[in-house]
């Protein structure tokens, strides 16, 4: 059995079937009692969270690009352009699930992402060879070959572009959103060996 409302701010006045004139008063009365919001303020609400979401996953990627583009412009030397080559093919690892742990080297860390990243075999070599340039370049200061320079950046963007083409349409996009390279290690607060 319902029990028939006593409160309702509509009433019907006499003679006229299809008007509902309203009670303004006693309908915010009402709502306030209920704890209901005004219809339109809920929807500038989700409104205002949906652009705020939309703005974040729009500011991300052009975040990364720009200081991918920083990186890359205040480069000196061949050593430093390899090394911000090994940088973005070690982002683009981590990415994929294959972080470097603190203890290895260039090259081993290339060699355990392959397997992990999986990279087909001739972007593995690519980032073999990225790893061993980078290697060098950690030393060499200013003595890099132009030849290997632009070799390792070469081989960096086959193995961008070989972890982006094995990867699924949601891992891109958890990619592309993702603002992990925008955090410093020290931020995460996770060990990675």
């Amino acid at each position: 059995v319902v029990r028939p409302v006593d409160d309702l701010p509509v009433a019907l006045p006499p003679g006229q079937r299809d008007a509902y004139p309203t009670n303004e008063p006693a309908l915010w009365a009402l709502a306030a009692r209920h704890h209901a919001e005004d219809s339109v303020g809920r929807l500038l609400s989700a409104l205002g969270w949906v652009l705020l979401v939309v703005l974040v996953a729009a500011a991300i990627p052009m975040t990364k690009r720009l200081r991918r583009w920083h990186r890359r412009r205040n480069v000196v030397s061949g050593a430093e352009r390899v090394l911000v080559a090994w940088n973005e093919a070690a982002e683009a690892l981590t990415l994929a699930g294959a972080p470097r742990r603190s203890t290895e080297t260039f090259e081993e860390h290339a060699v355990r992402a392959s397997a992990v990243g999986r990279l087909g075999s001739e972007p593995s070599r690519s980032l073999v060879l990225l790893a061993r340039s980078a290697g060098a370049a950690s030393y060499a200061r200013d003595m890099m070959p132009a030849a290997l320079v632009e070799l390792s950046v070469t081989a960096a963007a086959d193995v961008e572009n070989a972890l982006w083409s094995a990867a699924s349409v949601s891992q891109r996009v958890r990619w592309t959103l993702s603002a992990r390279p925008l955090i410093g290690k020290h931020l995460t607060g996770k060990r990675r060996d």
